[in-house]
């Protein structure tokens, strides 16, 4: 798998957010888009899984099997996982995690209760609404929902948002697990987000 940004610019109203961004993603790697808050790093993942149109540039997509891939299409090759992103809050636990097993198997062909016991070790609560979940647990789900896709692209947004040290080690050792065969993309203004990044796209240099 293979993501090529060219010339690539946003625009609201008239002020450009940035401009000119030329960049390749690879699989077997690891990205930081970086920037102060403000800088674009949410617009520009958005524009990465062709959730937004770029004001001017390209987004090209291609695999070692598919030279071109559509962007209607490139959904079906990405996992995101964002604070701004809901989980049905009226599910148990073990609901949305067989929810999501029925559209979009797990890596390694692991089952619900299996990410549930030995992954998020939340056995005591799979039978829980997730409306009384903690934000630190509900951020674990989430990125659980998108770490563990069967899916070879990982789009990562502020992840570790509401998680306390521990936390923040669980999710350093679920990306080191579960990332393999994957581009993965972290934006971020937090080093501690993205240090197993290998290479860091800085938005500050890409302002008009």
């Amino acid at each position: 798998m293979k993501i090529e940004l060219e010339n690539i610019a946003k625009k609201f109203k008239k002020e450009w957010i940035f401009k000119d961004i030329s960049f390749d993603f690879h699989i077997n790697n690891s990205y930081a888009i970086t920037g102060p808050n403000g800088s674009g790093k949410s617009t520009l993942m958005k524009i990465i899984s062709s959730a937004v149109t770029p004001s001017s540039g390209k987004v090209f997509y291609s695999s070692s099997n598919k030279p071109s891939i559509p962007d209607k299409e490139i959904y079906k090759e990405i996992a995101f996982c964002a604070p701004y992103m809901a989980l049905i809050s009226e599910f148990t636990l073990l609901e949305m995690l067989e929810f999501q097993e029925k559209i979009i198997p797990y890596q390694q062909n692991l089952n619900s209760k299996q990410i549930i016991s030995d992954i998020l070790k939340f056995e005591k609560h799979q039978n829980k609404q997730l409306r009384y979940f903690s934000s630190g647990m509900l951020q674990r789900v989430k990125l659980i929902l998108s770490v563990l896709a069967e899916k070879s692209i990982l789009l990562l947004d502020e992840p570790a948002t509401n998680l306390d040290e521990s936390g923040l080690n669980w999710y350093h050792q679920l990306i080191n697990d579960f990332s393999k065969e994957k581009i993965v993309i972290v934006a971020s203004n937090q080093k501690r987000e993205y240090t197993f990044c290998t290479d860091e796209l800085n938005l500050l240099k890409y302002k008009s």
